[in-house]
């Protein structure tokens, strides 16, 4: 049997189960864990939910919160968020005229 350092303090090592075999135990009594008048009334039990509930919720919102906004990058508005391709003098870059003029399928950049 362990015995914690306490034990070594001029008492004899006695293993539990011989310890436990000479007494006997009385009978245990088991009881309702809620008699009539410790259980809480139902609007009580209901505020009590809604603490739990708050208690749970603020913490665990703060976490995917984080977690979301981390995740997520704000965005500009429009349809990806992406820049506006400009030219030299600061003219946007239409898509059907770039096409017209390197041609379809070019890897160029915009100069």
């Amino acid at each position: 049997a362990f015995v914690g350092s306490s034990g070594f303090m001029g008492k004899p090592v006695v293993a539990k189960s011989q310890v436990c075999a000479s007494k006997r135990a009385a009978p245990i009594k088991m009881t309702a864990a809620g008699e009539a008048d410790m259980v809480p009334d139902m609007n009580k039990r209901n505020i009590m939910n809604v603490f739990l509930a708050g208690a749970v919720t603020v913490p665990f919102g703060a976490v995917v919160g984080g977690w979301l906004y981390f995740l997520y990058p704000p965005s500009k508005g429009g349809a990806g968020g992406g820049v506006i391709a400009k030219d030299a003098l600061g003219n946007n870059v239409l898509k059907a005229d770039w096409i017209k003029t390197q041609g379809k399928g070019a890897r160029k950049l915009v100069q």
